[in-house]
């Protein structure tokens, strides 16, 4: 992977976590994991490499999404991923261009720029609303242990790990919006 400068990639010890915490919970095997601020991808290689059925890997980088193809491909699982140069931050251009890709998504990975965190709390709650995810999707947001996140009325917190400087956020869609 080519080295980006503001590219944060999820240190392995959480990226283990992170999959090893999904297994236990049965939310890995043969899930549709849509990649969000995917950087290196490492996360999404993880899934695939744990049995992930298809990863969306979505970052407005392209060197970095085509890097990431090039790896998958060498790994043997270019098919079972797909990149997406989409700014996130346009959120109602990235839903619209959201809902032109094959879905809906059972496993929602989010690591956006720490700084920018509350531009993307809307996120989780538009994915529902448009249908993008599935009634038992899993959310997985990575954030600073110092920051605060508001995942909005459309989850609900259901485990927070921490790893020093590092907090995984996980949700699941509230009973009410299904």
């Amino acid at each position: 992977m080519p080295a980006e400068a503001g590219v944060r990639p999820t240190s392995d010890r959480v990226r283990e976590a992170i999959a090893s915490a999904l297994h236990a919970k049965n939310r890995i095997e043969g899930r549709r994991m849509l990649d969000l601020f995917s950087g290196s991808g490492a996360m999404g290689l993880e899934i695939l490499s744990r049995g992930g059925a298809h990863v969306l890997a979505v970052d407005r980088n392209r060197k970095l999404t085509q890097s990431l193809q090039r790896t998958a491909e060498s790994l043997g699982v270019g098919t079972r991923l797909t990149t997406l140069n989409l700014d996130l931050f346009r959120l109602d251009r990235a839903i619209a261009r959201l809902k032109t890709v094959p879905g809906p998504w059972n496993l929602i990975f989010m690591d956006p720029p720490y700084d920018d965190l509350h531009r993307v709390e809307a996120l989780p709650s538009a994915l529902a609303a448009h249908a993008l995810v599935t009634a038992d999707a899993t959310f997985v947001c990575e954030h600073r242990t110092k920051d605060s996140i508001d995942l909005g009325p459309a989850l609900q917190i259901t485990d927070t790990y921490r790893y020093g400087d590092t907090t995984v956020t996980m949700a699941a869609l509230s009973e009410t919006k299904t």
